[in-house]
């Protein structure tokens, strides 16, 4: 197997993991019954965010990213994510409950990437 293919397989795993425990979450009312959820299942997307931003930089650029830009990065699918929440209507909470549930999420994305980032710095995958 492919060396680069073979680091993805982990990842592959864990995006599996968090799609399982996201879609049980939404059709089994596990956000509901457990509202601590949304904050690891934010942090280890955050995690597979970052790791897919290195992962695809190195494998269709070879090119080592900053660990701002990957930190910025998630940070923006983050953005994208909860603008798709908010547009289908997902989020039934005030307004002052809603921006501090989106600054939360938002954190816990970058905190993720920062660990992804952190992860492949002694790889020499990030400048």
């Amino acid at each position: 197997m492919n060396v680069s293919l073979r680091r993805l397989a982990p990842l592959l795993l864990l995006s599996v993991s968090v799609a399982y425990v996201h879609i049980n979450g939404i059709t089994r009312g596990w956000y509901w019954e457990y509202p601590w959820l949304d904050t690891p299942m934010h942090f280890l997307g955050g995690v597979i965010v970052g790791l897919l931003v290195l992962w695809g930089s190195e494998r269709l650029w070879g090119a080592r990213l900053s660990f701002a830009t990957v930190v910025l990065g998630v940070f923006f699918v983050g953005i994208c994510w909860e603008v798709f929440e908010y547009s289908l209507g997902l989020i039934e909470a005030s307004r002052e409950v809603y921006l501090k549930d989106t600054a939360t999420d938002l954190i816990f994305d970058m905190l993720g990437g920062s660990v992804a980032a952190l992860s492949r710095l002694r790889h020499g995958a990030v400048k």
